[in-house]
Formats: structure tokens, sequence, C-alpha cells
């Protein structure tokens, strides 16, 4: 008896599907075919790129059984006891990346690929008396048709004193539209990327002389830096179920740039609160960054395009407005990751200064974790968007509900990897935000799929998946994705002894792990 305790698709899993060759070595060939997702807002601030990772594409990308026998498991406390060490079938893996790449026949139906979106820019108005249109763009990672749309309506609402607007509409410049239109805008909306068109927001003060060495050294920005607390409450703290934000770093002249940004929204004022209230109605959401940006007030352009415009064509160092700007993260965030400084459009220079740090990772467990294949629910997606309205997304609640908790709330697991080779089932990497419910959902599918294979092979016994470890990795130190090792045992956190590894030059350091385990152990029997 055993004893024991931003583009990504089903196409793009094909570096992450295959095994690790063990639990305590970090399978490099994994992390290096990792597809590459954002790892900040781009320049001009119109598209937000962000990732969907979906259960569907997750369970496609296990196609063969770990084994198909198991030892039956005990309730017994929860330590490893066997040290025998397992034989453990190699899974052939099918490459869904060759699929994606070069046109191979992929299964049965190439319209079940989960598809890669990209989301609308959070943004808010103009003080011009137009408002600003951005772009939602939804790409397809099969053969399916893929559709591009222009916005043409926007809905607001308020946080504090930000304001935000989402594009909701659909229509483009070619729609007519109820009313005759102002020069240069779609039914009311200027496109922001269209050539010199007039840039959003701009709440700052104006900085004179408009160069970026004056606005570097603009006292006010440090001083609204220097002045910002050190420690900010989360919006839920009132109801016992929110952890504070500490300051990690303060006034420095960069930004964060790491695997794990969610989003970003334009502040109308400096102010911590406003940011970290977007944070806590964010899913994954543990850490943020404020800062202050010069950005040009028109597209800067330099007679090289031919789109139609009344703005003009030759603009290529407008005058500049100031951002107040938020950032939302999905790991913690420390002054290493502050190394996006800006850069030019054309020949206008972007800058940032005045940028804090806040993270609550150290004082914020993960969430629940649901079995989706258990959820009758039809929404099955686990959004990395900043567009999640909750920290619990209506997909997980509806699974919640209808599937009731197959797994236990997660253990801390002291910043380490568990090392049990023993029973070690398997491990896949996800880049992006620190997200355990993708280790879940490979852990649900795989013991599903074991199943599955034994009961076709006429055997009484599969090799159950009853625990996992969820960890979150930093290359070089900065955030990076998240590493999921499955278990057919439940094991103790006093095995979580690893903590990262080498790759030529590239080092990878284990930051946050977390153990989950069956609400009832599986015995493996068909």
């Amino acid at each position: 008896m055993r004893t024991a305790a931003g583009f990504v698709s089903a196409a793009a899993l094909a570096g992450l599907a295959a095994a690790s060759p063990a639990p305590q070595q970090l399978d490099f060939n994994q992390l290096a075919a990792a597809p590459t997702v954002q790892t900040a807002p781009i320049l001009n601030g119109i598209a937000n790129q962000t990732v969907i990772i979906s259960s569907s594409a997750i369970a496609q990308s296990i196609s063969a059984a770990v084994s198909t026998t198991a030892t039956a498991v005990s309730t017994a406390p929860a330590q490893v006891v066997n040290k025998n060490k397992r034989s453990v079938e190699k899974r052939d893996i099918f490459n869904w990346w060759n699929c994606f790449m070069w046109g191979i026949q992929c299964g049965s139906s190439s319209s079940s690929s989960a598809a890669t979106t990209t989301s609308s820019t959070v943004k808010s108005t103009s003080t011009s008396s137009k408002a600003v249109a951005t772009s939602s763009v939804a790409s397809s990672s099969s053969k399916s048709s893929s559709a591009a749309s222009s916005s043409a309506a926007a809905s607001s609402t308020s946080s504090g004193s930000a304001t935000v607007n989402t594009v909701s509409g659909t229509s483009s410049s070619t729609t007519a539209c109820p009313t005759t239109p102002e020069d240069g805008t779609y039914c009311g909306f200027i496109n922001p990327e269209d050539p010199c068109a007039p840039q959003p927001d701009g709440y700052g003060p104006k900085v004179t002389p408009d160069t970026a060495s004056a606005f570097l050294a603009y006292p006010p920005f440090h001083s609204m830096a220097s002045a910002a607390p050190t420690v900010v409450a989360s919006y839920n703290l009132a109801s016992g179920s929110g952890n504070a934000y500490l300051q990690t770093f303060k006034d420095l002249n960069a930004s964060s740039s790491a695997n794990s940004y969610l989003g970003l929204y334009t502040l109308t004022s400096y102010n911590v609160s406003d940011c970290a209230a977007h944070c806590d109605s964010t899913n994954l959401c543990t850490s943020f960054n404020i800062y202050i940006e010069r950005d040009p007030s028109q597209n800067p352009t330099k007679n090289d395009s031919t789109a139609p415009t009344v703005w003009g064509y030759y603009c290529p160092n407008p005058s500049s407005i100031t951002n107040y700007k938020c950032t939302l993260w999905g790991s913690n965030l420390d002054a290493s990751t502050a190394t996006n400084q800006g850069d030019y459009r054309e020949d206008f220079q972007v800058v940032v200064t005045g940028s804090n740090g806040y993270d609550s990772t150290n004082t914020t467990l993960p969430p629940n974790v649901v079995d989706t294949t258990n959820s009758t629910s039809s929404a099955t997606s686990v959004s990395l968007s900043s567009a999640t309205p909750a920290k619990t997304s209506s997909a997980v609640a509806s699974a919640t509900a209808s599937s009731g908790p197959t797994w236990t709330s997660p253990k801390t697991c002291g910043g380490k990897a568990i090392n049990a080779p023993n029973y070690w089932m398997g491990s896949k990497f996800y880049p992006g935000p620190f997200n355990p419910q993708v280790c879940a959902d490979y852990a649900a599918y795989q013991h599903l799929l074991n199943k599955k294979s034994a009961i076709a092979a006429g055997q009484s016994y599969f090799t159950p998946c009853n625990s996992f470890n969820a960890y979150y990795l930093h290359k070089n130190g900065i955030p990076h994705g998240t590493y999921c090792a499955l278990y057919d045992a439940s094991i103790s956190t006093s095995y979580a002894t690893y903590t990262g590894g080498w790759s030529g030059n590239d080092k990878y350091d284990c930051r946050q792990s977390y153990q989950y385990t069956r609400q009832t152990l599986d015995q493996g029997r068909c």
C-alpha cells in the first residue's frame, strides 16, 4: 500500500506538452519552447495584448496516459514513506506546435483549438470633446476564420478618480453613422492609430521646457512618488478577505516589464489607491506599478503612412502630454523588474519617472482551484486578461457551484518546489502570470486520460493524479511563468526542497510554490 502526503493556444502548447525528465530538474526544452507573451504595455498604449489559456487547449496537449496501473493509496498522514522509485512510462505527446507552424493535420477537428485573443486596452477619455476608439482583434489558433474590427462605441465606468472606457462596438469607418461625424472620426470616435491623430488622456501637468530631460527632472513628479504611501490596503480588507500591498520600489525612472503582465489603466491623478483597486478587481493580480509617462500629443508620423487622415502626415516630434499610468501584474514585483525606461516613437522620446511598485504576493494565498472536467458549465476558459472583472472568474465560479471542491485549499511550500520522484507523474510550463488553475486543469485531464486508457486496455487499475505542485518561476530574476508537477499521491510539503536550476547562462528560480491535494484520494480503480 502506498502512503504519501500573449498569444497561447492549443497549437502553441507544443513545447509545453512533454513531461519533464525529473521533478527536481526543470525541463529546459519546455522553457525554451514556450510561446512569448506580452511583457509590458506597448509605447502608444493602444493595443493591450493579453493571454488566454483554455482548459480545452490543455486537454488537447495531453495525448497519452502516464501509465495504466497504480498501487493503492491510503489516507494516512501526509508524508512520503515509500522510497522505491516507480517506473513511469514515457508519454508520447503529440506536437501541436508542428500543426500550427507547418499545417500538419492535428486530430479529428481543428475547430476545437482554443483561440488567442487580444483585449482592447483600458483607457481614459481625452479632454477633447471627441472620444478615442481602440481596436479589438480576435485570432484563431486553428484554420478557422479570424476577424478584426474597429470599435465604434465605448462604455464608461469610474473607479475613484480613474475613468475607464472599454470599447464595446464593432462598426467600422465604412458603417453608416446615425449623425454626420466630425472630420477625422469614425462615428464621432478618433482612431488614435491614424497618422498624426490626437492622443487620449494627458491629465498630468504640462512640463516646460518640453524636453525629456526636463520631464525627468520635474520636481512635482518626484514629490508625488515620494509622498505615496508605503502600505496600501486592499479594498477587500474591510471584509477580511484582502491583503495589504507593500511598496517594493520608489521613484524610479523606469516602469516594470515581466511575463506576468495583466493590463494597463490610465488614471486621472497619481492615486495609488485607485491603482490598487484595479488590481483588486482583476483576476490573478497580486501587484501593480504606478508611474508618470511622457507621451506624444499626436501619433508621431514621418510621412511613412498612406492611411486616410485629416490630421496630416508629418508630425515626427509633437508636443508632449503627461499620463499617470497603472499596470497590473500576476507575480511579485520589485526593482529588478523596472527595466522599461521608454523609447522613441519617430523623433518623440517617451520617458518614465515617479515609478512606484507595490506587491501583495508574500501575504496572499493563490485562489482555490476547481475541477473543470466535472463542471456542467459551458465556460471552460481560464482567462489571464486584464478585462476579467473579479478575482474569481465567472467560469471558475460556475464550476465551483456545479462540481464542488475537488481540490483542497493551497498549502504553502515556502517558495520551494516539491521533489518526490517516486510519485511524480510529469510536469508542464505555462508562461504568463502565476495561475494554479492551469495546473488543476492539467492534473484533471491527465487523471481522466489515464483512467480512460486503462479501461480501454482492459485493466482494473490506473495511475491517478492525487496532488499537484504549482510553482512560479523567475528567469534571471524576472517573473516568467507557472510550472506544474503532478503526483499520484498526497505529498508532504516537507518534500519542498528544490529551488531552481541553470540552463546555460539562464538562471531559473522558484519563488512561489503551493501544493493542492484531492479532497478524497483516488485509489486508482477503474
